[in-house]
This record gives C-alpha cells, structure tokens and sequence, in this order.
C-alpha cells in the first residue's frame, strides 16, 4: 500500500502504462483500455481533491479558450 506523494506517483506510473495499453489496443479493445484511463484518472482527481466534474469544468474552458479534439483539428507547434 503507497500513501501520500508515493501513491500521486504510482498513479502517475500507473496511468502512464495504461496509456500505452490505449495506444497499442485494436479498435475493439479501445473501449476497455479508456475506462482503464478513466479510472486512474478518477483516481488521480481525487488525490488533488477534486472531483470528476470539477475537470470537467476545467475541460470545457479549456475547449472554450483553445478549441478542442473532437473536429480532427491538431495544432502541431506554436512559434514565439
């Protein structure tokens, strides 16, 4: 069992691999693979004392401000 700093950290390590999972999954595992995401994530919010829609909020000014994925769209670098 991990506490404090070390449990943020293994969830980071944890979500991390459940990231290349995602990535290597074939269409029809991808679903598994993003609740595997979510539920690291979940956990991850909670360690910051935050809850699931807290992010959400966070996400939609974000996708607000900047445009978000969903449209296909990718910004590939900005200059200074």
């Amino acid at each position: 069992m991990v506490s404090g700093d070390d449990h943020t950290e293994a969830l980071r390590q944890k979500l991390g691999e459940e990231v290349l999972e995602l990535q290597r999954a074939s269409f029809t595992q991808m679903s598994e693979e993003i609740a595997d995401v979510h539920e690291v994530l979940l956990a991850l919010t909670a360690r910051l004392g935050m809850s699931w829609s807290d992010i959400e909020e966070l996400a939609e000014s974000k996708r607000i401000e900047r445009g978000g994925f969903s449209g296909g769209v990718w910004l590939l670098g900005i200059s200074d």
